[in-house]
């Protein structure tokens, strides 16, 4: 789009004409279709989206250029900050028209893309730039539409032939300098990404789980076994053979094909995993409680506990109940503690720590790092809409609600965020079965979690208080939601669990979480329930729960002395003498009546040693990869110090040469051997056993091609020092 006049006033005024004509589209339905071509709508659409970013481009040039005066300056930045406020436009027509815009997916994925390059893209332009490019994701194709009708081979493309010839010309470093490696594997990873953004298929597949690639459980097969093989193919164990790759790209395999997979990567199960349904609201105790106290009837009296045994367990147990109540101070580290989740841009970033246990109350299981990372633009996004724009970012007491009409006007705009939320959660949370379904799911439970802690924040502020019966309404209605919170997480980790290839590690992480949430939905049907009971208004000492500022400690003054009354004491002892009887009841007997309310999930794969595993990574090793694919897949802009590296490297070498020489002559062994540098060329073998021999007949084996030998340059990289 050239404008195609002389002065700067000429330009100025024909780039206003633009900016009007595409408000003035975007302010219509944009029922555009054109009679003579079904993409009628997605092509105007296209030209209109990409017409706002082409005049951005074009205002920020003229701004810049000789002769601009005070006047026109200020002209042009006006004209810029309207041109910017179409961009939220657009966003809402995109979910309007939803799939008639997926023909055009690719185009206005890429306009977006220049949109967020823009050195000026920040603060609303951003926030736009994200909401459209969420938007985008919600039509993106599935992975089967880049296949032919019988899902032989990919849609023919040029930019992919283009791609592929690139990657052929892929030329190693002579001199083995370890920079040249880690070069070397990012430019085989970005030119896989290319070759999936010109098929349309997400770029992100690429990604390996960096946690799980050099595991030895784990890894890909086809990276070290050889073409053609059955390990190659299907896999073995928990290890994903090259199949699994053709099934993440849409391609569906043939009945024997599947067989093959199934059988190579078969499971036992020898346990079940337990999680709780949302039906968990109707258990109100413990499954078996009743069955161990029937159980203990048949016993004889026990021996009362000492006055100290009793003075610990006190120490241990509030006097009755949780004691579930919440002031100002409490209510601010729930939101600190969901704006936290948004701060870590790698799985190892330093981590600040949540909220101490005197200020957060009824903490949700905590995120996994590396999901935070991922999540983290999508949490922004999140934050930005609800705790910047619907409530002007309250980080200080002033901007909180100070008298009731605020709080009113406050506690309306939160509500609908959480009834939003909420629906949107309940929608999901039994449909799951996807890892996109899945992340949605997450995301929306994060809006949910945010969007009450909000509402919890605007209900215990301004003056006069909120009325009682308003507050433990508001507090009952925080605990459905944190409830609703741990559900919506358990489900979507069902759907890890029931993936392929997943890590012993990391099953039994997700099984961890998954019990602990559903440890936290018992204590909090039990805290629900006392929230209407008497010692909810008060504590043991008579302390009003509405007179709190911060959070008063449920549990009773450590220093349990002779002046307490008898009548907790034997509480205490009743209590213990049940968890006693507890543990006596037999496992069989517990376990015969089965839970109408309870998941049962496969257990993992028991661990296959050497013959699934194939070639065996030590620790180094492994940790040695983790650290260089991470460099590779995440480069940094820094200066050559390629020379003072090497120093540093050789340096190290010689220190352990000298420490591991002391302690062999102290140990009367022979010394170690020196060894000087990295002597061999990593990718002298040029990919895995066989690899020459593979077909390049279809874009599906140039494909297959390329991603073997970019996930083998990957695994060489535990070779390197780190």
């Amino acid at each position: 789009m050239a404008a195609p006049l002389n002065t700067l006033r000429q330009r100025f005024g024909y780039l206003t004409e633009i900016v009007d004509l595409l408000d003035s589209s975007f302010n219509k339905d944009f029922d555009l279709r054109d009679p003579k071509s079904n993409d009628g709508t997605a092509n105007k659409f296209l030209a209109g989206y990409t017409g706002i970013i082409d005049t951005l481009d074009h205002i920020t040039k003229e701004k810049y250029k000789d002769g601009v005066d005070q006047d026109l300056d200020n002209d042009l930045n006006r004209l810029f900050k309207r041109t910017v406020e179409i961009l939220p436009k657009a966003a809402k027509h995109v979910r309007k028209l939803h799939v008639k815009l997926v023909p055009v997916h690719k185009e206005l994925l890429e306009a977006t893309l220049r949109l967020r390059k823009r050195a000026d893209c920040s603060g609303d332009m951003f926030t736009y730039a994200l909401r459209m490019n969420t938007e985008l994701e919600g039509i993106r194709p599935p992975p089967r539409a880049a296949w032919n009708e019988d899902a032989t081979d990919f849609k023919p493309s040029e930019e992919f032939e283009g791609v592929f010839e690139d990657f052929g010309k892929l030329e190693k470093d002579p001199h083995n300098r370890q920079q040249r490696y880690e070069f070397y594997a990012t430019r085989s990873a970005r030119l896989l990404q290319s070759a999936l953004h010109a098929l349309r298929l997400p770029e992100y597949f690429m990604d390996p789980e960096e946690e799980t690639f050099f595991a030895n459980e784990t890894r890909p097969t086809y990276v070290e076994y050889p073409y053609g093989s059955e390990e190659f193919l299907y896999g073995t164990g928990s290890r994903p053979g090259i199949l699994s790759v053709k099934m993440k790209l849409g391609a569906p395999l043939t009945k024997d094909e599947q067989s093959k997979v199934d059988k190579a990567t078969e499971k036992t199960t020898p346990k079940p995993v337990k999680t709780y349904t949302q039906k968990a609201k109707s258990l109100k105790t413990p499954v078996n409680k009743g069955k161990a106290k029937e159980a203990g009837q048949s016993k004889g009296p026990k021996k009362r506990p000492s006055k100290s045994k009793t003075q610990d367990q006190a120490r241990k147990k509030p006097r009755t109940g949780w004691g579930y109540f919440m002031g100002i101070v409490n209510a601010a580290a729930d939101v600190e503690d969901v704006l936290r989740d948004s701060k870590f841009m790698s799985a190892k970033d330093p981590d600040t720590g949540r909220p101490d246990s005197n200020r957060l109350v009824t903490p949700t299981v905590e995120t996994r790092r590396n999901l935070l990372a991922r999540y983290r633009d999508d949490y922004i996004y999140i934050i930005d809409e609800i705790y910047k724009r619907r409530f002007g970012t309250p980080d200080t007491a002033s901007k909180l609600p100070q008298t009731a009409v605020e709080r009113k006007t406050w506690l309306e705009t939160a509500d609908k965020e959480v009834t939003k939320a909420r629906d949107n959660v309940k929608s999901l949370i039994e449909t799951t079965t996807t890892n996109a379904k899945a992340k949605q799911l997450r995301l929306e439970a994060y809006r949910l979690k945010l969007a009450r802690a909000m509402y919890t924040l605007g209900l215990l502020s301004g003056y006069p208080a909120a009325s009682e019966a308003e507050i433990k309404a508001g507090l009952k209605a925080r605990l459905d939601d944190w409830i609703l919170y741990e559900e919506a997480w358990n489900a979507s980790e069902l759907v890890n669990l029931e993936r392929a290839g997943v890590s012993q590690q990391l099953w039994d992480k997700i099984s961890e979480d998954v019990k602990k949430r559903v440890d936290n939905i018992q204590q909090w049907l039990e805290m629900w329930d006392e929230v209407d009971s008497e010692e909810s208004d008060q504590d043991r000492d008579g302390h009003d729960v509405d007179d709190a500022d911060t959070f008063q400690s449920p549990f009773p003054d450590p220093a349990v002395d002779d002046a307490e009354d008898e009548g907790y004491e034997e509480e205490v002892e009743e209590e213990q003498e049940e968890e006693e009887e507890e543990d006596d009841v037999d496992a069989m007997d517990i376990d015969s009546d089965p839970d109408p309310d309870v998941i049962e999930v496969d257990n993992p794969p028991k661990k296959n040693n050497a013959a699934a595993q194939g070639m065996i990574l030590t620790e180094e090793e492994i940790y040695n990869g983790e650290v260089n694919l991470d460099r590779v897949l995440n480069p940094q802009i820094r200066p050559n110090a390629e020379d003072y590296l090497l120093d540093v490297r050789e340096e190290n070498r010689r220190r352990n040469w000298f420490r591991g020489m002391a302690e062999a002559e102290y140990a009367g062994q022979s010394s170690p051997p020196w060894t000087s540098g990295r002597s061999f060329n990593i990718y002298a073998a040029g990919g895995p056993p066989g690899w020459e021999n593979m077909p390049l007949d279809t874009a599906w084996e140039r494909m297959q091609y390329m991603w073997v030998l970019t996930y083998w340059r990957f695994f060489q990289l535990r070779e390197l020092d780190r």
